[in-house]
């Protein structure tokens, strides 16, 4: 802009020495108005270069793009809720608290003359069962858990489970479909195949048990 402004000063200076020259030639009146005008013209042209430079040295405006929302990184553990709290970590492993509990209550009314201790309201705690299950990384599960009635304590479930593609296998003491005094080993084999859309169901099952010598008879029945 500086060069601009000195290229127009000069010509400017110039064209005032050849007026003053002019003058100092007693030149006409119709000259020196003409010459006036050329001056004005020429310092307008000055004046709108110097403001178009001017505008074109002012930087423009920095836009800041918008910050974007961090995504908040998911947690290596889980809490979910499935009939009870659940935590499941990302490497696989996972554990949750199970359990039930059955109470029996009921009420037998009778006249007062009656004098019996089973009448009036009762409640009995008939079962208590607590434990905890979950996975381990690799296709395998577990599962332990204990029943309290009867003023006791008794293991009923604690295995081992593994789980690849169709085949499951369980390992351990967990509930079976009998229940009798004694000592028994029971096992299932199931085999499950998919035809088409005809989905097929193949198993068998053995069963052993060592009954206790007071037990004559055994029934086994299915409903």
């Amino acid at each position: 802009m500086t060069r601009f402004r000195l290229g127009a000063l000069l010509l400017a200076s110039s064209m005032l020495t050849l007026a003053t020259q002019a003058q100092a030639q007693s030149i006409t009146a119709e000259e020196a108005a003409q010459l006036r005008a050329e001056l004005a013209t020429l310092k307008a042209q000055v004046t709108a270069m110097e403001a178009r430079l001017g505008a074109a040295a002012v930087p423009a405006p920095v836009v800041t793009p918008a910050a974007v929302p961090a995504v908040a990184a998911k947690p290596a553990t889980e809490i979910g809720w499935k009939g009870a709290p659940e935590l499941k970590h990302k490497d696989g492993w996972s554990f949750k608290p199970r359990g039930r509990i059955l109470i029996d209550a009921g009420t037998v009314d009778a006249p007062a003359s009656i004098v019996d201790r089973g009448l009036g309201f009762a409640t009995e705690l008939r079962r208590v069962r607590l434990g905890v299950e979950g996975s381990i990384p690799g296709g395998f599960g577990y599962r332990v858990e204990a029943d309290f009635a009867d003023n006791g304590t008794e293991l009923t479930d604690a295995y081992l489970s593994y789980r690849d593609g169709g085949f499951r296998a369980t390992v351990g003491q967990h509930n079976n479909f009998q229940s009798f005094d004694g000592i028994g080993v029971s096992g299932r084999i199931v085999f499950a195949p998919k035809m088409g859309k005809t989905q097929l169901h193949l198993g068998a099952s053995g069963h052993w048990r060592n009954i206790a010598d007071s037990v004559i008879t055994t029934r086994y029945r299915q409903r």
